[in-house]
């Protein structure tokens, strides 16, 4: 028999399925959650004394990541937020000045040679 005279057999050409989005998203969510976890733990180390690195910005960028999925996370976020506004208030209306946080490192009161 003949495919052109059978009509349930199908004459197009094979293509290939791209995969759907929710498969792309769900992939993309796994990694970003992989990666989230994985920073706090290495700025958790890095927090550690004696391991040199910049362990809070690290632990910050995981935190970030979490807090898009999780409560706890945004909680945190929030919770360093409040924490830091009086700083960045101080900064911003001038009262809070390199030369009085570090005085040798604008030269006032700085070592004699």
């Amino acid at each position: 028999m003949n495919a052109s005279a059978d009509p349930t057999m199908e004459t197009r050409p094979m293509i290939s399925i791209p995969p759907s989005p929710k498969s792309t998203s769900r992939i993309a969510l796994a990694m970003r959650l992989v990666a989230g976890f994985v920073l706090l733990i290495i700025g958790g180390v890095l927090v550690l004394p004696g391991v040199p690195g910049p362990g809070i910005p690290v632990i910050l960028l995981g935190l970030w990541m979490l807090s898009g999925h999780f409560a706890w996370a945004r909680r945190a976020m929030g919770w360093l937020q409040e924490r830091t506004a009086g700083v960045r208030r101080k900064m911003s209306e001038g009262r809070w000045k390199w030369s009085t946080a570090c005085p040798d490192r604008n030269g006032e009161k700085g070592r004699s040679s």
